[in-house]
């Protein structure tokens, strides 16, 4: 929340560019609430004083360490405004001054901005509280921060690998990805509920990938998300990870059911067996015990390496609209919503009642390293169809796979082993419901037939999600945001 202190100021002409000390001041008090939450109550501070002394004007205002203060100079006449001076907050009482003051009257505002959320005045890339706080840069000089400093860098450059500036890098941030390929020989597949559709090959390996993050102030308290290339994640394989994070010394401390939340990708090629529920286990041949220990086993180390990379880093956040990687496989029911008998309400979704929102987050360690990407979109995993027996991870491993190239990811296999520190792209789902990804009647052109052109039809919606993913993640689309 900013909040500032206005000051009109009417000075007789002595002598050019000075103000007469005879002062008359109206201050006026406003707030200016920027994304408060609701109720909240704007505190303002008071100027105190406003004085002329040998042709600067100086305001002392009501001051605290929690903020930074700004003094502008307002053109009452075109609305645009100059920042004079600029200081950190003091215990009680803090100054500014205009050295250049013009001649005749001036309006003056003091504005408060709260160093957690501070500025980068001069656009040069360096936020104001940091320039404030080392000399001699200026958070009025844009130029600064091209200026070489005493390491030999610049202070740009400085700047992005300080790992304790807090503003620029909030979070303590991690990632790690690790195997979960379930039987690839005579193993029920899970997904169609088909019991003759046994597992005879692999088409691509599946991954659990982990991210953790943790605000700085309190780094003990925090959250861990892994997408996992499987049809469901049931209670049986949190409590088996839960159990293997409890037997960890190095883990215990900090994960648990209270912080880790395991996602499906919903794939209907993966293997099955690894519910603790006899319905799911039917049309698989009953409990796999080789399923279920290579995904626990595979999710537990998928953390393990997330928590050793976390490292001082932040989030930006994107979303925009992805039109043709889904169609409603069931679109009469969805005229049974409330929204289409009372118009009014509006309808959340397009015109042919699909989600079509794509939401991205991208993960940088300091100095802009990039190190992962989490994404969710609204897509059932069956662009294979229960004809398939190679285990796949579906469109959404391949555009996972896509992204993960083109940032130079490592996989283990053929003689490489996999580089833990490689960059991960999560491709989780969102709400698919009857979001399918056979897209038959709005396909321009028609859609390739079921069974026969399996791999094509991942392909296609695969890299749609990844383009998308792509653009979102370099703000190419939408309006990234800082979390």
């Amino acid at each position: 929340m900013l909040c500032s202190a206005a000051f009109f100021v009417r000075a007789q002409r002595l002598r050019p560019f000075a103000l007469s000390l005879g002062l008359r001041v109206f201050a006026l008090m406003t707030c200016l609430s920027l994304a408060a939450p609701i109720g909240a109550t704007a505190q303002s501070f008071r100027g105190l004083v406003i004085q002329n002394r040998n042709g600067t004007v100086t305001v002392h205002h009501e001051s605290a360490l929690p903020y930074y203060y700004q003094l502008q100079r307002v053109n009452l006449k075109t609305g645009t405004q100059n920042i004079l001076d600029m200081a950190r907050g003091a215990a009680s009482v803090g100054q500014l001054a205009d050295r250049t003051p013009p001649n005749g009257s001036s309006y003056y505002r003091v504005t408060r901005v709260p160093n957690n959320e501070a500025l980068d005045s001069d656009g040069d890339g360096i936020d104001d509280v940091y320039e404030l706080g080392h000399p001699p840069l200026n958070p009025l000089n844009a130029k600064d921060a091209g200026q070489i400093a005493p390491t030999g860098r610049t202070y740009l450059d400085d700047y992005l690998r300080d790992e304790s500036n807090l503003f620029l890098y909030p979070f303590l941030v991690g990632r790690g990805m690790h195997d979960v390929t379930g039987p690839s020989a005579d193993g029920g597949m899970m997904g169609y509920a088909e019991g003759s559709q046994k597992s005879a090959g692999i088409h691509d390996r599946q991954w659990a990938r982990a991210f953790v993050a943790a605000d700085r102030n309190t780094p003990d308290k925090r959250v861990v998300f892994v997408v996992v290339e499987t049809g469901q994640i049931f209670n049986s394989i949190t409590q088996g990870v839960n159990e293997r994070l409890q037997a960890d010394d190095e883990l215990k401390k900090f994960y648990s059911f209270k912080n880790i939340v395991l996602s499906a990708t919903h794939t209907h090629g993966g293997a099955g067996g690894h519910s603790h529920h006899v319905l799911y286990n039917m049309t698989i041949g009953g409990f796999s015990w080789q399923t279920y220990d290579a995904m626990v086993h595979g999710i537990y180390m998928a953390i393990k390496k997330a928590h050793r990379d976390l490292a001082p880093g932040k989030i930006i956040m994107n979303q925009g609209q992805l039109t043709n990687a889904n169609e409603n496989r069931e679109p009469g029911g969805f005229l049974s919503n409330v929204e289409h008998s009372n118009p009014a309400l509006g309808n959340p979704f397009g015109k042919d009642n699909r989600d079509t929102e794509m939401l991205t987050l991208r993960f940088e360690h300091s100095n802009k390293r990039e190190m992962g990407m989490f994404n969710w979109f609204p897509v059932h995993g069956v662009s294979y169809s229960k004809e398939n027996h190679l285990l796949t991870s579906d469109n959404k491993g391949y555009a996972a796979y896509l992204f993960e190239q083109s940032k130079g990811t490592r996989y283990p296999g053929h003689g490489r082993a996999a580089e833990s520190s490689g960059f991960v792209a999560g491709f989780a789902n969102s709400n698919p419901g009857d979001m399918t990804a056979n897209r038959r009647t709005l396909e321009p052109g028609g859609w390739p037939e079921n069974g026969k052109d399996d791999a094509k039809r991942a392909a296609l919606i695969g890299s749609r999600q990844f383009d998308k993913a792509s653009q979102l993640y370099t703000g190419q689309a939408g309006a990234p945001s800082r979390l």
